[in-house]
């Protein structure tokens, strides 16, 4: 059976599978590179010992502890696609600021801001502008993609803030650089995009 296969929280136990490849190589002191420590970690024999070195590494609470604290949604988070992480911070911006790009009539700017955001996240973020902050004072294209890179930071940590204290240094062992913050509206604008993200994500895959 494939990792892809596997409950979420089986999944969780490969960290070859979800965690950076840096952040594996950074246990071995330089002695491999990331490609190797992720080889490295992959075997099910090891995954024990790898997740012992991790967790020594950065401080970290148990592994298992960690998932422990976790639902479904926030697992589903956790183990996202690179490419799909990388995303999430825009995405999740784009929500919080689904209304202000609703409200943007000024056709030169519309088109400005499907540009650079995508149609696919502009419609989206319109179609979920009930999730996020009323609108604000109608911004250049520019300035709002700005406070939406900005504000998908800000969600993101806030998210993080609402997992359980032994899944919080994972969280941002693979999301690092996150502002402390606050807002109930996190937990729910994250995993939907998650959600979403992931269903493409599948659908990508050979």
């Amino acid at each position: 059976m494939s990792t892809a296969t596997l409950p979420l929280r089986e999944q969780m136990a490969d960290l070859s599978a979800w965690l950076p490849a840096e952040r594996l190589a950074e246990c071995f002191g330089g002695a491999l590179s990331p490609e190797q420590a992720q080889a490295l970690a992959a075997p099910s024999r090891f995954r024990g010992r790898i997740a012992q070195l991790v967790a020594q590494r950065f401080e970290l609470a148990n592994l298992e502890q960690a998932i422990e604290g976790l639902s479904e949604a926030d697992l589903q988070v956790l183990q996202l696609p690179a490419p799909a992480l990388a995303r999430l911070p825009r995405w999740c911006g784009a929500v919080l600021h689904g209304a202000t790009l609703a409200r943007e009539i000024r056709r030169e700017q519309v088109a400005l801001l499907q540009q650079q955001l995508g149609r696919e996240l502009f419609a989206f973020a319109v179609a979920q502008r009930t999730l996020g902050r009323s609108a604000n004072l109608l911004l250049e294209a520019e300035a709002l993609v700005a406070a939406i890179d900005r504000d998908g930071q800000a969600c993101l940590g806030a998210w993080v803030e609402t997992l359980a204290p032994a899944a919080q240094g994972w969280a941002r062992l693979i999301l690092p650089g996150l502002p402390a913050s606050t807002d109930a509206r996190a937990g729910e604008i994250v995993r939907l995009v998650a959600r979403v993200l992931a269903a493409e994500s599948k659908e990508e895959q050979p």
